[in-house]
């Protein structure tokens, strides 16, 4: 991601796989990373916005915007990477 001048504050091992922090303000926005029922070649991924009680009132539209942004970055990495075949978007 970072190739891609995504910035990434920190990747840290969560129990569902990984969770790649890309921003902490003025939300937390992070790329969860895991793999399908202990798979080693099926992986999940998907953008999650955790924006404080006062950005759920009144940001809605920016968080919307930064999650958008950060799935379409993610649909043009993720084909490019070596040996991922099958994609499936959902």
């Amino acid at each position: 991601m970072q190739a891609r001048s995504v910035d990434v504050e920190e990747v840290v091992a969560e129990d569902f796989g990984w969770a790649v922090i890309l921003s902490r303000k003025p939300f937390l926005l992070w790329l969860a990373c895991g793999n399908l029922d202990g798979s080693k070649t099926e992986w999940s991924l998907f953008p999650v916005a955790e924006p404080p009680m006062i950005c759920r009132l009144f940001g809605r539209k920016r968080i919307r915007e930064a999650t958008h942004a950060l799935w379409h970055q993610v649909n043009a990495i993720v084909p490019d990477i070596p040996c991922v075949t099958n994609i499936c978007w959902e």
